[in-house]
C-alpha cells in the first residue's frame, strides 16, 4: 500500500518533532571513518514507532535499554540507515519543516554525490553546513546597529533575535572582523 500526503506529513512531523535526522562518522569493516546518514525516533508510544516501521518498510526496530530511573518509560527506537534513510528522506523531506536542510542533505548526497551536511564543531560561519547566515548578511547584520530593532533584524535575515544579539554583543561570527 503506498503511503497517502497524510501519512508522510505524519511521519515528518513526528520525525521533526521528536526524531533524528543527520550524520554519523563510523568505522567501517576496513576501519576508515564513513559518513553515514541516519534518521531516527525513539518514543515511550510503542505504536508510533512501530507505524514508521510499517510505513516504509524498512529499518529496524528495537527496545532501548531500560531506564535507570524507574519514573521513566522504557523506548522504542527505529532506525533508517544508509540507502533506507535516503529513502525516508527522499519521501518525507517536502513535509519536513524543522529538519528539512538534514533531508535534502542526504537527498543530495546520494543523488548528487554530494557530501552530506553535517555540524562540524569546529568549523565556522560559512563553513559550517547548518550556518544560516552567510559572512557578508552578518557583516550587514552589523551595520544595521542602532538603526531599528534586534527584532526586526532577525525578521529580515529570517534568524531569531537570540541570534542577533548574539552576533551584536560578539558572541557569535566572532571570526569577522567589523
Amino acid at each position: 500500500m503506498e503511503n497517502t500526503d497524510t501519512d508522510l506529513a505524519w511521519a515528518a512531523g513526528l520525525i521533526d518533532g521528536e526524531g533524528y535526522v543527520g550524520v554519523k562518522k563510523v568505522l567501517n569493516h576496513r576501519q576508515n571513518y564513513i559518513s553515514q546518514c541516519w534518521v531516527s525516533v525513539a518514543m515511550t508510544h510503542f505504536a508510533a514507532v512501530e507505524r514508521l516501521h510499517e510505513m516504509f518498510g524498512v529499518g529496524s526496530v528495537f527496545e532501548t535499554l531500560r531506564p535507570k530511573n524507574p519514573l521513566h518509560k522504557p523506548q522504542k527506537r527505529w532506525t533508517a540507515v544508509s540507502r533506507h534513510a535516503y529513502y525516508v528522506a527522499k519521501q518525507i523531506a517536502p513535509y519536513a519543516v524543522v529538519k528539512r536542510i538534514e533531508l535534502f542533505s542526504i537527498i543530495a548526497h546520494y543523488e548528487h554525490g554530494e557530501k552530506p551536511k553535517i555540524n562540524r564543531p569546529g568549523v565556522v560561519g560559512e563553513g559550517n553546513g547548518f550556518a544560516k547566515l552567510s559572512n557578508e548578511q552578518v557583516v550587514q547584520i552589523r551595520n544595521l546597529r542602532g538603526a531599528m530593532s534586534q527584532q526586526k533584524i532577525a525578521d529580515l535575515f529570517g534568524v531569531s533575535q537570540t541570534l542577533i544579539s548574539a552576533i551584536l554583543r560578539g558572541a557569535r561570527w566572532t571570526h569577522i572582523p567589523d
